[in-house]
């Protein structure tokens, strides 16, 4: 019993959240529905992070970024993920090049692109994604896990 005597409940405990009457545990506390809502929304998050690459197939479709100025590598990038979500894809491969014909030898690809990942996986759009080489530096490519 917390200082407000409100039930503690631990939603990492195993067990709670693997009862068939989680949602009864829940209304059962005297928590409000926000918090039980909250609460069953951390649970999906967490078994959502328990999902690994593991079981994602090779790579479906390439998108291939060489050559493209940095907004319109931007705009194409987010568009052929959104609809490689909506094709049911699960494995894509961008191809964002080195930056090896660039001015200066600075590669600008890389960084746009993996700006609009972040925003993608935060959004629930992207699973995961991987750079090619496991250093962006060393990577042309990087691999997009959809969920």
């Amino acid at each position: 019993m917390s200082a407000t005597g409100i039930p503690h409940l631990d939603v990492n405990n195993p067990f709670t959240p693997e009862s068939a009457s989680f949602a009864e545990l829940l209304t059962d506390t005297g928590l409000d529905e926000g918090m039980v809502q909250y609460l069953n929304e951390k649970k999906a998050r967490s078994s959502k992070k328990k999902r690994s690459i593991k079981g994602y197939p090779p790579v479906q479709e390439t998108l291939d970024l060489h050559g493209e100025i940095a907004v319109d590598a931007e705009r194409k990038a987010v568009e052929f993920i959104q609809m490689g979500s909506f094709k049911g894809l699960k494995t894509v491969r961008i191809i964002t090049g080195k930056g090896l014909h660039s001015p200066g030898g600075k590669a600008v690809l890389p960084d746009v692109v993996e700006a609009q990942l972040v925003v993608l996986k935060r959004d629930g759009v992207v699973f995961d994604f991987a750079w090619d080489r496991q250093v962006k530096q060393k990577s042309g490519a990087v691999l997009v896990y959809l969920l």
